[in-house]
């Protein structure tokens, strides 16, 4: 029973991170940008739960609260990604 538990809760986790990123989205191509911010930041919060941190999903995040940034022209909060 506890894997199926496990199952439902990662398919919630997933559910709903879609629904923030989702939520960013529209935010970020309406120019809120702080609201954009705030949904990509909830989205990797959840994804942590669910993904390794060296997971290609959580760089991807970044990158889209990088874009934001970009577009607030604070450049010196872009993330530095060392490959």
């Amino acid at each position: 029973m506890h894997c199926i538990n496990g199952s439902l809760e990662k398919k919630r986790y997933v559910s709903f991170k879609h629904l923030l990123f989702s939520i960013g989205l529209i935010h970020e191509n309406l120019g809120n940008c702080s609201q954009a911010l705030s949904a990509y930041e909830q989205t990797i919060e959840v994804y942590q739960h669910i993904l390794p941190t060296n997971h290609s999903n959580l760089a991807a995040f970044h990158n889209n609260i990088d874009n934001v940034y970009f577009k607030m022209g604070q450049r010196a909060n872009i993330l530095t990604i060392v490959v």
